[in-house]
């Protein structure tokens, strides 16, 4: 005939017809929709969310591109404004040996040789000899900034400045 007769609770039955379903009211509605339906469905899910994930991929590497080349900028014009600030002689030392040094007013005979790396960057020079280094500096500047500032606090206050930094003995050094 078509059609199936479920039996349900003995309150009533459904009757199930190919195109719709009828409850014991007289109640009907449509075939749920089939198997295929209900795929692409799951598929457009599916696609939502793998679209979603690439797009919040994209904004991070868009996001990473930009602090990478704010960052990159920032080291320039740190380098910039150290350069000039530099004597010729200091500018020489910086752009032949990649360090600069900075003459001590406080004792005689002493240099302070500042290199371009982030921390532990002072190497003190008594009489041709390094005796110690230095580290004293922010953190997460540019470079050039900390060197900088490095240079300027030496020579503004030499006392000052080395009463903040941390001195590091250099290796069979005893102090």
């Amino acid at each position: 005939m078509g059609y199936e007769q479920i039996i349900g609770s003995t309150t009533g039955s459904i009757t199930v017809f190919p195109s719709q379903r009828t409850w014991w009211g007289g109640t009907t509605w449509p075939d749920y929709p089939p198997p295929e339906f209900w795929q692409q469905i799951c598929e457009n899910q599916r696609q939502a969310i793998e679209d979603y994930r690439l797009h919040v991929e994209r904004i991070a590497q868009a996001q990473q591109i930009v602090a990478h080349d704010s960052h990159r900028e920032a080291n320039q014009h740190a380098r910039a404004l150290l350069l000039s600030t530099l004597t010729d002689e200091q500018r020489h030392q910086y752009e032949t040996e990649s360090w600069f040094e900075v003459e001590s007013r406080e004792f005689p005979g002493r240099r302070y040789r500042l290199h371009p790396v982030p921390s532990i960057n002072i190497d003190i020079i008594q009489d041709g000899d390094r005796i110690s280094r230095l580290c004293a500096g922010p953190r997460g500047v540019p470079v050039a900034d900390v060197q900088l500032t490095q240079k300027l606090m030496l020579e503004a206050d030499e006392e000052a400045f080395l009463q903040i930094a941390v001195f590091h003995p250099l290796p069979g050094m005893r102090m």
